[in-house]
């Protein structure tokens, strides 16, 4: 019985984020970014290494060093200065089932229990 009332509520849940999601993709996907004062692997065995990586809309616009980044900023533009840390090039599959997402952070996470007498 209670399955049939937790289904009421992981329903929307899903539904909701199922329509907000591609919202939050589209607005990081808009304006201008740029990364400096990284370690940045570019995969060109001609240059190797860059420092600054600026990416307008969506795409990638320029791979170089910080003064050549500079010419891309704007009032708008968003900066991270990454101090030394590393960005690497790859494909990410970051991604969630609703439904399934919703019900594992509902369930009571007992495995630490060898017995039901360590619960009481």
């Amino acid at each position: 019985m209670w399955l049939q009332h937790l289904g009421r509520f992981v329903w929307p849940l899903g539904l909701l984020t199922f329509l907000l999601f591609p919202t939050f993709a589209l607005a990081t996907a808009s304006g201008t970014l740029i990364l400096r004062g990284g370690a940045i692997y570019t995969l060109d065995s001609a240059r190797p290494w860059a420092t600054a990586l600026v990416i307008e809309d969506g795409r990638i616009v320029y791979v170089g060093n910080d003064a050549g980044a500079r010419a891309f900023q704007g009032p708008r533009s968003r900066v991270i200065a990454l101090k030394g840390r590393m960005v690497l090039p790859g494909f990410h599959d970051a991604h969630a089932h609703p439904m399934s997402g919703a019900i594992r952070l509902i369930r009571c996470k007992l495995g630490a229990f060898g017995s039901a007498q360590q619960l009481f």
